[in-house]
């Protein structure tokens, strides 16, 4: 038989995990506008596709790291 959480349980799952959401959009964002700042800066066309890669995986890392964290 499971448990249900009670009402503080629910709070601060949600308060570790909603965080989460915004990740992987906000590493990917953050690497877009790098990448683009150096393509303006250096006239050149593919930094934005690198640091959009780059962006995936540190948000990927960050990931695996919360999650780990919480076993």
């Amino acid at each position: 038989m499971s448990e249900k959480p009670n009402g503080d349980e629910f709070w601060r799952l949600m308060a570790r995990y909603v965080p989460v959401i915004g990740l992987m959009p906000g590493c990917v964002l953050a690497g877009y506008l790098i990448g683009s700042a150096l393509d303006h800066f250096f006239s050149t066309t593919y930094l934005r596709l690198v640091f959009i890669v780059l962006g995936v995986i540190a948000g990927v890392v960050q990931l695996m790291r919360i999650l780990a964290r919480d076993k």
